[in-house]
């Protein structure tokens, strides 16, 4: 085993099992923001800089954390 990740058995190097979950909930985090500025935008038309603001900013961070993924995956 190495200190840095668990290899499986194929001689894969894998992320570790909270690395994954922690940027699972990240990527969730962000699509829930994405959805909470659309579904403000739909309810409250009087906010919808705000609503725009919201969901820009999940969408935002939702690549910023696919793109994190992908890096942390090509690396191991």
């Amino acid at each position: 085993m190495t200190s840095q990740a668990s290899q499986s058995f194929t001689g894969v190097i894998t992320m570790r099992k909270w690395q994954e979950l922690i940027l699972n909930s990240l990527l969730n985090f962000s699509m829930a923001l994405v959805a909470g500025g659309i579904l403000k935008l739909v309810l409250d038309r009087g906010s919808v800089i705000g609503s725009v603001i919201i969901a820009f900013c999940g969408a935002y961070l939702f690549v910023f954390f696919a793109i994190l993924s992908i890096k942390f995956d090509k690396e191991r």
